[in-house]
């Protein structure tokens, strides 16, 4: 039996079709831009949690 990782069960949720609804809206809003533009004060040099969450769900290895 293999160990759990985040990215590869997101990779293949992505590549089946089985991703959450609300992921596939927000990646289907973020191919619709031109521009995405992400602001944001730094702490630590890195994102909020929030935005850090967004991005760790919607920019998924082979979504885009």
């Amino acid at each position: 039996m293999g160990t759990f990782t985040r990215l590869n069960e997101q990779r293949n949720a992505s590549r089946n079709g089985h991703s959450p609804a609300a992921v596939k809206d927000e990646i289907a809003a973020v191919e619709q831009v031109d521009l995405l533009v992400f602001q944001f004060p730094l702490s630590w040099h890195r994102p909020p949690a929030i935005v850090k969450g967004w991005m760790n769900r919607v920019f998924v290895d082979g979504g885009f």
